[in-house]
């Protein structure tokens, strides 16, 4: 249950007016409910608000000083602001891993990601509605002004209808001060896990994966392909510039390439390093479908990072469940490099964990 349930003297309307207090006319909020902003490994509590001028909508982040639910203006002040317009992204959890006490959504608009953790109740329930009906209209065309939102993010640029421009992420440090008020708390536990996987979500415009890079005839026989090679040097050659990388491994089947590259300072920290290959393809063996994985435990966090090639074209969804269930059952990982005897994993054990 949500904390704005706890009592029953404070209504959702009440709660609104309290807000709404905060705002400027014509600005209206109209639904609410309770999240923790997780920055790193850090959950601070906010209060996510719908926010209505005229034909426009906005999500903000509101931070609050006393214990829910809302008493006093004073208590509260905006956080951030964003836009909901043809580039903003809601994404729900669909998966099993955050369990029945929580809920984990990611937000994203143009260079903005936050991740937000909610409680299960009415107040999420309502909110979560609410924002798939904003978004179900939207297109990417779909963008005004919202020049009203510049006096609730002093951070933001002049112009937020522009993608292009970049934007300060205000939740890119440890909320020290949240900590030391105990707003804010480490995530632990079984939560770690949840974050990890969408901390990488939040992330995936900076993963590049590659497909069919060589559907020769000698590429389903040979182990070696000259557009590897080639694939490799190019994708080595366009590394950030600001930091040296190493090579940790990489893998191919056919045409599916996986490269994982370690800022070279960190890499020392990289162990148990081992590759696999699941062939789903032609006689559910060949590799023209299927996986390629890395398994890698990065300072004591286990990590598989696995690229797949499937069937294309929405009628072939059944035989992709299928590659999908074959590629998480076969692949294995027996051999390793940089082996760390205090955390090698279990021989015969369950490799990649279904999420």
């Amino acid at each position: 249950m949500d904390n704005f349930s706890d009592h029953s003297t404070m209504t959702t309307a009440d709660q609104l007016a309290i807000i709404n207090k905060l705002l400027q006319a014509p600005e209206e909020a109209h639904a609410l409910a309770q999240a923790g902003l997780v920055v790193d490994w850090v959950k601070s509590k906010r209060i996510v608000v719908l926010v209505r001028r005229e034909k426009e909508e906005s999500l903000m982040l509101i931070t609050c000083k006393s214990q829910l639910p809302l008493s006093n203006v004073k208590d509260i002040a905006v956080d951030t602001a964003v836009a909901v317009d043809g580039y903003f992204k809601f994404d729900l959890d669909s998966g099993h891993n955050s369990g029945p006490d929580a809920v984990y959504i990611t937000v994203t608009s143009r260079r903005q990601k936050f991740l937000l953790e909610m409680l299960p109740g009415y107040h999420t329930q309502n909110f979560v509605s609410e924002m798939y009906r904003l978004i179900e209209g939207l297109k990417e065309t779909d963008t005004s002004s919202f020049t009203w939102l510049s006096k609730y993010n002093s951070h933001q640029m002049t112009d937020p209808s522009s993608p292009d421009t970049p934007v300060v992420d205000t939740v890119d440090t440890v909320p020290r001060m949240e900590l030391a008020q105990g707003t804010a708390q480490p995530i632990v536990g079984r939560d770690r896990e949840s974050v990890v996987i969408y901390q990488m979500a939040t992330k995936e415009d900076q993963f590049t994966q590659l497909q069919e890079l060589d559907l020769s005839s000698e590429a389903f026989l040979f182990s070696e392909s000259v557009k590897e090679e080639e694939w490799m040097k190019a994708v080595t050659s366009s590394l950030h510039e600001g930091a040296e990388y190493t090579l940790l491994k990489h893998v191919r089947l056919v045409g599916m390439l996986l490269m994982v590259y370690s800022r070279t300072d960190l890499a020392d920290q990289v162990t148990n390093i081992s590759v696999d290959s699941v062939g789903t393809g032609i006689m559910g063996k060949l590799g023209n479908k299927g996986g390629v994985g890395v398994r890698l435990r990065i300072h004591a966090t286990d990590v598989c990072l696995v690229n797949s090639h499937l069937a294309a074209h929405v009628k072939e969804y059944e035989r992709r469940n299928q590659d999908y269930n074959d590629i998480c059952s076969r692949m294995t990982f027996s051999q390793f490099e940089r082996p760390c005897p205090d955390s090698m994993p279990m021989f015969q054990a369950k490799r990649i964990k279904v999420i």
